[in-house]
């Protein structure tokens, strides 16, 4: 196969626009924007890196936007508070758990407080529990946007050997395209 040089920058400011256009009518539908809350560790700089970047990107998108750091020690019982918060908020629809989470923190543990139908990176054991099984409700956005990227191209995957390094729970998990 030859290499395919892709050009996301342009990709990206089509798919902006597009998503600018479904949060207008959204909003126009609701009257109230799509609410986004993202939660993650304070101690983790990838995590406050891809909060900062969506902060910056939301007004433009007309998103209402909400980053929740929490410390590294938080107890499982005080952020699952903060979650249901956020589950019972009906200005939230949805909830992003950004990892790596503190070591003391079990991911499944954690996605299964969050609401299942707003939780949006396939976290929450039903999304799992239904991919594992070959149905996914709900596929993780690096896994889609992957997908979606190589559809773009025209790139097929079916009956190729895909190698995904760096495997973890958000991305490596098989699912059916």
């Amino acid at each position: 196969m030859t290499a395919v040089i892709m050009d996301t920058r342009s990709i990206a400011l089509t798919l902006r626009q597009h998503l600018r256009q479904e949060i207008a009518a959204f909003t126009r539908q609701y009257n109230q924007p799509p609410g986004l809350v993202m939660l993650g560790s304070s101690g983790d700089q990838s995590t406050i890196d891809v909060m900062r970047i969506m902060g910056q990107n939301a007004p433009e998108l007309g998103l209402r936007y909400t980053a929740q750091l929490f410390p590294d020690n938080i107890r499982a019982q005080d952020l699952r508070k903060i979650i249901e918060q956020y589950n019972n908020d009906p200005t939230i629809h949805a909830i992003s758990l950004q990892l790596p989470l503190p070591k003391h923190l079990e991911v499944d543990e954690i996605a299964s407080y969050i609401a299942v139908e707003k939780e949006v990176e396939g976290l929450h054991p039903v999304h799992m529990g239904r991919t594992h099984m070959g149905h996914p409700f709900l596929v993780s956005p690096p896994a889609l946007s992957t997908m979606k990227l190589l559809s773009l191209y025209n790139i097929n995957l079916t009956g190729r050997h895909v190698v995904i390094v760096g495997r973890n729970l958000e991305i490596g998990r098989p699912w059916q395209a």
